[in-house]
């Protein structure tokens, strides 16, 4: 999760993620976060395998917060095919704007 996604999101008590060795879609929802009692799920912007998971973060989720580019990563996946994970995705020259306007309506 990106450093816009954590602060929107706010504090978070608890995380869960998919284990190692476990297939994700792209599109798919894979990541859970609880807040307030309350479960905001995100989903994969990669297809592949899952392969390494951040305890550090998961046992303390206020990392994601602090260091979302450094020691607040989530988890690893393999992306054995890169090329149509790309093709997928939004294209860099549109992003802030994109996110810019989803911020605006969520508020």
């Amino acid at each position: 999760m990106d450093g816009v996604a954590a602060s929107v999101l706010g504090p978070v008590e608890r995380i869960e993620l998919p284990l190692p060795g476990h297939w994700v879609r792209q599109g798919q929802r894979v990541l859970s976060f609880f807040r307030n009692g309350q479960k905001v799920e995100m989903s994969s912007p990669v297809e592949g395998e899952v392969v390494e998971l951040n305890e550090a973060v998961l046992k303390n989720p206020s990392q994601m917060h602090n260091d979302p580019y450094g020691e607040g990563w989530l988890m690893t996946v393999h992306v054995p095919d890169e090329d149509r994970v790309q093709r997928n995705l939004m294209p860099k020259n549109v992003v802030a704007a994109w996110i810019q306007e989803a911020i605006e309506r969520l508020y």
